[in-house]
């Protein structure tokens, strides 16, 4: 096997394309190998960071799923898989809620997650979503993601004001 590349279960060869991303090796019509570049997707849940990776083509096609980033064995081809999916997949982890306030047909969220104090807006005719094992999904109206991993770990202050929003 080349440096730099690793041949998934079902023959995909993943490799870094010339542009530093993530890409799979493969003949295109002409019978040419090529590096075609790939999205790389964390599939839910989100609590398992490592496990089930979708590697997909830009038009979305998934082309591999990895089951988990343990069985790279090329550390070039793991560490660039982890950068990716840490740029692309990134959703700030709450852990802290200081209000939630009502502001004309939207809710104000102003919290502090892992990574710094953040505000966002939620549509009122939506809620956070409860996961199993005591996760929370939040989505603000411009689509973005945030994330509670488990309600136990919040302090009593941030659990009474979720407490209001919740079903």
């Amino acid at each position: 096997m080349q440096k730099n590349t690793y041949i998934l279960d079902n023959g995909i060869e993943l490799v870094r394309c010339k542009d530093g991303k993530p890409g799979v090796r493969r003949k295109n019509a002409d019978g040419e190998i090529q590096d075609v570049p790939v999205r790389i997707v964390r599939c839910f849940p989100w609590r398992h960071k490592d496990e089930y990776i979708s590697i997909r083509l830009w038009e979305g096609k998934e082309v591999a799923l990895l089951k988990s980033l343990d069985l790279i064995t090329d550390s070039a081809i793991r560490n660039l898989l982890e950068r990716e999916i840490q740029a692309v997949n990134y959703v700030p982890e709450i852990v802290k809620i200081e209000s939630i306030l009502d502001e004309n047909e939207l809710y104000n969220w102003k919290v502090i997650t892992k990574a710094g104090k953040r505000s966002f807006f939620m549509r009122r005719n939506e809620t956070p979503r409860q996961l199993e094992n005591d996760g929370i999904l939040i989505k603000d109206i411009s689509g973005d993601r945030y994330f509670i991993d488990d309600l136990e770990k919040l302090d009593r202050d941030s659990k009474d004001w979720l407490w209001l929003y919740l079903d």
